[in-house]
């Protein structure tokens, strides 16, 4: 298969791995604000000060959490089962089509919807906060 044909038949590809690329540089980024933030904290609490209550307001806070990607719309807590059964039923779909027409790239992508969506869950259930 030429490189053409391939352009021409997987150009979506990069597209779920962009969205996952997002996903995950959002996650870091709350982490990594949130660390900052505490580090902070531990920085007033070593010279024996108290630290600014709108600074524990702010790490107790999930006020950056409340919009979504473009800052327009208040965003709803989403349900990690939704998300999982998104992903289960790309899975699914993908292995269908991967399976009914032979195409090794659908059954890659059904193994990693897969895997993401018992990977959601797996976090849901383990990691999960005692408000939920």
């Amino acid at each position: 298969m030429k490189l053409t044909e391939l352009l021409i038949y997987y150009w979506w590809i990069p597209i779920p791995f962009l969205a996952m690329f997002i996903g995950i540089f959002s996650i870091w980024a709350h982490y990594n604000h949130k660390r900052h933030t505490l580090n902070l904290i531990k920085t007033y609490l070593d010279k024996g000060i108290e630290p600014p209550q709108s600074l524990v307001d702010h790490l107790r806070s999930d006020e950056d959490r409340e919009y979504d990607a473009f800052g327009h719309h208040p965003k709803k807590p989403t349900n990690a089962l939704s998300s999982a059964s998104v992903f289960a039923a790309l899975s699914g779909g993908f292995g269908y089509f991967g399976y009914m027409g032979n195409h090794d790239i659908f059954i890659a992508l059904a193994i990693a919807f897969g895997i993401s969506s018992v990977a959601i869950i797996l976090v849901h259930f383990l990691f999960r906060s005692k408000k939920d």
